[in-house]
Order: structure tokens, then sequence, then C-alpha cells
């Protein structure tokens, strides 16, 4: 991908603005020590300097005074705000005292903005501890609803013909096939599932009316998505689900963008695609949130996937959605990084003889109360012959 694709649209707090030039100060902090009766001086590092970004943006247009005020305004809020930087991606940045504003009659409908951001950073002192699994609860809720929001602005059948409404209807009707196979295999709470079925059933039956209101087809299919986390017995179930939505539509053909009529049923092929896998990915990290991991590794592990899967996502979203679901990937690290810590990390021992799993528990653990922990960790026929030469799985402490 070149350069020219990876740039951003620029916007500080939601407004707006192109940029014309950009500068980055960056560098360590070094206090200089000079002593008496010395040459050579002592430079001490006191750590790397905060970054500074010197943007040169405008804005223009019939209506350029109306985006000036409205960036005006968002650089005199109070408190550290998201820059969407062209180069350097979403950056949590202050405004540097002043900026300032030009108008020219030369250059009419334009104003050009001269601008220094800083690195906000972040409080040291003592805080409350932020309860990450909340945290990912928060930031969940407004991912979807930037989804959503995404969806409808993308979604359309209306002045089309009518094969554009049936196409987007058989996508539709794909995909809810697709969710409710794979719920049909989960361990689930049998009057639940009755209830979810049900309701999935009449989005399937409906499905031809609730095209026509992108925003009411937003809603019943992130419902029924959402929903599953309910269903299932455990959220390892429901996790299950959710990932395996990740791909969601993938086997379904291209649809060639040779006329006006099929770039909108190419466009709504996508956004149906997208609005299915964005809120799987979603709901998977606000489910991950609420697993009782059993280890460090299993935490990381889905910490790892759910965090490239969102960047995925985020990669192709429009700039509201790239910000939330930004802010949920940032939240979901934290979390299971936080709390993968506190757990036991799985290391890997081969015994060089068969022994029985109280001598191994204690050789290894120093504690022959856990052979029965090594005996169902790896499934062990009998407690007194672990098999001498073959790998097992045993766990260390936090």
């Amino acid at each position: 991908m070149s350069w020219r694709e990876q740039l951003r649209q620029g916007k500080f707090r939601g407004a707006a603005f192109l940029i014309d030039a950009s500068e980055e100060g960056f560098g360590r902090r070094t206090a200089l020590h000079s002593y008496p009766n010395r040459d050579v001086p002592f430079a001490e590092d006191m750590g790397r300097a905060h970054r500074e970004y010197r943007v040169e943006c405008y804005v223009l247009g019939a209506d350029y005074m109306a985006a000036r005020d409205a960036l005006i305004e968002a650089l005199e809020q109070p408190g550290p705000g998201l820059l969407v930087h062209p180069y350097y991606g979403t950056v949590r940045v202050a405004v540097q005292d002043r900026g300032r504003v030009r108008q020219t009659t030369r250059e009419g409908g334009m104003a050009r903005f001269s601008i220094t951001f800083v690195e906000a950073g972040e409080e040291r002192e003592p805080h409350a501890r932020v309860h990450t699994p909340s945290l990912v609860g928060q930031r969940a809720d407004g991912a979807g609803a930037a989804v959503r929001d995404e969806f409808a602005g993308a979604f359309s059948t209306a002045g089309r013909p009518q094969w554009v409404a049936d196409a987007a209807e058989s996508t539709g009707a794909g995909l809810l096939d697709t969710l409710s196979g794979l719920t049909s295999r989960i361990p689930s709470v049998p009057d639940q599932l009755v209830g979810w079925t049900r309701d999935l059933q009449q989005a399937s039956n409906e499905l031809a009316q609730l095209i026509r209101t992108p925003a009411a087809l937003a809603e019943r299919v992130t419902g029924l998505i959402s929903d599953v986390a309910g269903l299932a017995d455990n959220p390892l179930a429901a996790l299950g689900v959710y990932r395996k939505l990740f791909g969601a539509g993938g086997d379904d053909a291209a649809v060639p963008a040779t006329t006006a009529n099929r770039r909108q049923q190419a466009d709504n092929q996508t956004a149906l695609h997208n609005l299915v896998r964005r809120t799987a990915v979603i709901e998977a990290a606000r489910t991950a949130a609420t697993v009782e991991w059993e280890t460090a590794d299993e935490a990381l592990a889905m910490q790892e996937q759910l965090a490239e899967q969102l960047d995925d996502q985020a990669f192709t979203a429009n700039d509201d959605t790239y910000v939330a679901l930004v802010d949920l990937r940032a939240a979901t690290v934290q979390d299971l990084t936080r709390r993968g810590a506190q757990l036991a990390r799985v290391n890997h021992v081969t015994p060089q003889a068969t022994l029985p799993a109280l001598v191994l528990a204690h050789r290894v653990l120093g504690d022959a109360r856990r052979a029965e922990e090594i005996v169902e960790r790896n499934r062990l026929s009998h407690p007194g012959f672990v098999p001498g030469g073959q790998t097992i799985e045993v766990l260390s402490d936090a």
C-alpha cells in the first residue's frame, strides 16, 4: 500500500482539516553537568522528551467559515483531545499555547492554521485503579454505536432497482443462516436459546422490510450477535462463535462494480459483511473481559488475537469507527495484560522416566498436593504413571 493510501483525514476533536505541512519534535531530555577542574561534562539522561507536532493546515470551500469556527472551538476546549494526524494516526495531545489562523482576500474561501500540539501523556499521581473489564464494556458500547452509524451511512437500497434490494436480502439471509448454524452447536441455556431462535427467525422473515431501513437492520443484526453471549452456558463457548464470525461472508462472490447500481450492490455487501465482522470482534472483546482465564498464556493469546482483529477492522473503517475501535483495543490489551499478569504460566516438562504424579509434582512444583492438577490438565489415564519422554504441561506460580 502506497503512502498516499495510508494518509488519514486530519481531525482534532472531530473538527476536520487538510494538512499542508507537518513537523515533529522528538528526542531525549538531557541534563548537562559541569564540574570544577574538569574539562569533560557529564550528560545525564532524564528520559524521553515529549513529542511535539507542529501542523500547518487549512480549511477551504464555500462554507469554510463554518469549518474554521468548528476547528477554533475544538482548539479552545480545555484538556487533552484526540488528534487524527494524517501521518502519525491517532494521538492524544494538548494544544500548546496559542494557535494562529490567517485569511486573505487573495486566497478567498480558505483559512490557514498554524497549530502546535504536544503529547498529552498521563498523570502519574496516585489514583483509584481502573476496573478494566468495566472499561472494556464501556468502550465496546461506544464501538458498537459507531459501527451501526457507519453501516447506516454506507448501506442503501433507496432509488435502486429491485434486484439491488434482492441481492442485499440474499446476503443478509446468508449471514443470519451462518449465525444460526454456529449457535446450534454450542452448549446453551435452553430457555434463552428458544427465545433467541424465535428472534432470529423473526428477523429473517422481516428482512425484506428491514433492508429498507438500514438503522433498524443494524440494530436487529447487532442485537442478535450481542445476545449470543447470553445463550452459552460459559463465555468460552460464546467466544468460539464470535471467532468464527471474524471472517463472515468471506465465501460470497465479489460484485463487479461496473455500473452505479452494481457499485451500490457491492457497497451493500461490504457493509453487511463489516457489520457482522466488526460486531463479532467487539462482542468477543466484551466477552473476553468476563472470562476467568486459567493461565497467563491463554489470556495473552486471546489478547494478541483480539488486538490483531481490532487493528484489521479499524484499518478499513471510517474515522469515527476507527477511533472507537482503537479505544476498545487499548482497553482490551490493558485488561488482559493486567489480569494475565496475576495468573500462572504454562511450562512444558519432559520426565526422563515414568513417575507417579505425586513425585513429579514434588520435584517440579515443590508441592506434591498439586499432583491431581497435573493429572487433570494432561488427561493422564492413571496418576501413578506419568509417561517418561512425553512432554506435559505444568502451571508455575504467577
